[in-house]
């Protein structure tokens, strides 16, 4: 274990600040720079499996055998490192229903040259933990920074009448721009450094890539909607990807049939789903409260302990224009 002084970088990562407050973009960039250095550092190295990367002694003596990568000189890393199974979330978290023994046939490591192993092992870990459950009688850019709605570029051109808006509906479409921009200081950075994998902000490649995204993303039951929701999304671009070959598929038939009475009902369940989390304070994130916002909130009267010790959202409160003074 290494303890690094400084900063979390977190702490100065401040997404919804204003263009017009000074040192705006070059704030944004203080932050945005030093992950996309660390990833440019990162996309440099080749390598030989997919999966996490751990000692030489703590892996299973079946990944000794095969190193990282091609090429290391310096005797004092060249068997420092194997690559063995994957520890990502997706396969633990939420997986309580299924053996340690179950999750090794699903969490790798898998051989580079079949990067779709891992993209099916994914849908197979999460298939395998449902059908456990059923038997019991019972579903690119770094998350910081990413952004899956709709995009905003210039508030004055792409909202019409804006200036005429009330405040709340500004805020909102100044929430939808700034994660816009956002991501694209993240793009731009990533193709001053890596050019040849700016394709990856292409939006024909995430609505490509958007099922196994929302399938990484898993945090609870309803979140299928969401998986469901980019492949429905995918379906109606499918003919003309393959067509123009974007993606390797020969056929035009999209693989999966949804009748309409099916897609009406998605459609209804996943905005139910979007009107819960928005009338629930953090039901997007399971309850759970960044520490920081946890006290911020505590201090303003929205975050109210009770009797029993426990703490609940005082919702008068939260619903007042002006939280009380710190």
């Amino acid at each position: 274990m290494e303890y690094i002084e400084g900063e979390l970088l977190m702490k100065q990562w401040n997404p919804l600040v204003s263009d017009e407050a000074e040192g705006a973009v070059e704030d944004l960039k203080k932050v945005i720079d030093p992950i996309v250095d660390f990833q440019d550092k990162l996309l440099s190295v080749t390598f030989n499996k997919s999966g996490s990367l751990y000692f030489f002694d703590d892996v299973d003596v079946t990944n000794q055998g095969v190193t990282p990568y091609e090429g290391e000189e310096n005797p004092l890393l060249k068997d420092r490192w194997r690559i063995g199974p994957s520890v990502e979330k997706h396969f633990a978290k939420n997986k309580n229903k299924l053996s340690e023994k179950e999750i090794a046939q699903y969490n790798g490591p898998w051989d580079a040259e079949k990067p779709l192993d891992l993209v099916t092992s994914v849908a197979d870990v999460e298939l395998a933990n449902l059908k456990n459950r059923l038997a019991l009688a019972q579903a690119d850019a770094g998350t910081f920074v990413a952004y899956q709605g709709a995009k905003i570029y210039n508030l004055q051109e792409d909202i019409p009448d804006y200036d005429k808006l009330d405040e709340v509906d500004k805020q909102q479409y100044q929430f939808m721009y700034y994660k816009t921009r956002n991501e694209r200081l993240w793009e731009h950075a990533l193709n001053d450094r890596k050019h040849d994998l700016i394709a990856v902000a292409s939006p024909h490649i995430k609505v490509l890539k958007s099922p196994y995204v929302q399938a990484l993303e898993f945090k609870n039951d309803k979140d299928h909607l969401y998986v469901e929701g980019s492949i429905v999304q995918l379906q109606a671009m499918w003919e003309a990807y393959v067509a123009n070959g974007i993606c390797n598929a020969t056929e035009s038939e999209f693989p999966i049939k949804y009748s309409a009475d099916y897609l009406d009902q998605h459609q209804k369940d996943l905005e139910e789903y979007q009107m819960e989390i928005v009338s629930s304070p953090f039901a997007a994130t399971g309850g759970w409260v960044p520490h920081d916002m946890f006290v911020q909130l505590k201090e303003q009267g929205i975050i109210v302990e009770d009797a029993s010790g426990n703490y609940k959202i005082e919702t008068e409160a939260a619903l007042k224009e002006d939280p009380p003074a710190n």
